[in-house]
């Protein structure tokens, strides 16, 4: 995932990645990023989905989430993760 980032009108994309997996959640991806900044304590979160290629070969996809206060700084994410529980039938 990159961050892009809003001046006046114009958008400035910087191709660097700063969001990326790096847990077994994630051994498949992370995909659909939604950023929100809360202004009150300055930080940014992070909703994505996040995808895991388990060894039979089938995948779990889930709402997780991640935030920071320097979204541009790859190592200060703070992985919170899936929102909610993987259930099984």
């Amino acid at each position: 995932m990159s961050l892009q980032t809003t001046i006046a009108n114009f958008v400035c994309l910087d191709k660097s990645v700063v969001f990326a997996p790096s847990v077994p959640q994630e051994n498949y991806g992370t995909e659909d990023p939604r950023v929100v900044y809360r202004q009150k304590t300055g930080q940014y979160f992070l909703m994505y989905t996040a995808v895991q290629q388990l060894a039979n070969g089938s995948l779990i996809v889930q709402l997780a989430e991640a935030v920071t206060k320097s979204p541009g700084n790859k190592s200060s994410w703070e992985r919170i993760g899936a929102l909610f529980p993987v259930r099984t039938r």
